[in-house]
């Protein structure tokens, strides 16, 4: 990999101007970003996605509502499935070449056995179980680089949201690949890694929260969503023991 890039730009923070530690498509191993990206104030924010860094635009509305709607659907599967957790926008260390931020991630607790942990300073290190994007200005990034990335480290589902054509692409692994699936003939997208996880496309782009969060409570009605979570509940007891 490069050395560290040269300084080139200033941007205007919360608390004045400042220098950026680099730029879009400056290339460099994870660490070396990583020490760059920490001494960043803490609203700036970067992406190290196969050793080339990317810087996001400006965040509009049509970004912005579905990232809302989605973080929610994930907080509430969470809050009603001992052993997992929901992100948004959190940190993810998951190789020496790639620290991404998915805009929002649903993770199989360490505890639980899930496969990411946490680090000595409190930073996510492992791929998410499942990781999702928000694309109004990044989908030739979020379908391609990001995309080979997650399915090189890991990630078990992807999920990308592209809100110009209003389409859902939700990809599962398979072996060590990626295989993209399609909403089942009730017209929902029901995930393989967490039961009971259903998604209702129509809701995210219409903004009816009503709407998504009554198809999740469906899910999360199953049999097959409560075996799950006895089946996290029992690593969680046997750990404690």
């Amino acid at each position: 990999m490069t050395t560290m890039p040269p300084i080139r730009r200033v941007f205007r923070g919360l608390e004045g101007p400042f220098v950026a530690p680099f730029e879009d498509g400056d290339v460099m191993d994870q660490p070396t970003f990583h020490k760059l990206y920490e001494a960043a104030p803490q609203h700036f924010r970067a992406e190290l996605i196969g050793g080339v860094v990317h810087l996001p635009s400006p965040v509009g509305m049509r970004h912005g509502k579905p990232h809302s709607i989605l973080g929610a659907w994930l907080a509430f599967y969470s809050a009603e499935s001992i052993g997992t957790e929901a992100f948004i926008d959190i940190t993810a260390i998951i190789g020496g070449d790639s620290e991404p931020q998915p805009d929002v991630s649903l993770i199989i607790s360490p505890e639980a056995g899930g496969q990411t942990k946490v680090s000595e300073d409190d930073y996510l290190t492992g791929s998410p179980e499942l990781a999702v994007e928000i694309s109004h200005t990044t989908t030739l990034v979020d379908l391609h680089a990001k995309k080979q990335m997650y399915e090189k480290y890991g990630v078990r589902e992807y999920i990308v949201v592209e809100t110009k054509r209003r389409a859902i692409h939700w990809f599962i692994r398979r072996d060590s690949k990626f295989v993209a699936i399609k909403p089942g003939a009730d017209g929902l997208f029901k995930s393989r890694v967490f039961p009971g996880l259903w998604l209702e496309p129509g809701a995210v782009f219409e903004q009816s929260a009503k709407k998504l969060l009554s198809v999740l409570e469906a899910g999360l009605a199953t049999p097959e969503h409560a075996k799950f979570t006895a089946k996290l509940s029992a690593k969680l007891a046997k750990r404690k023991s």
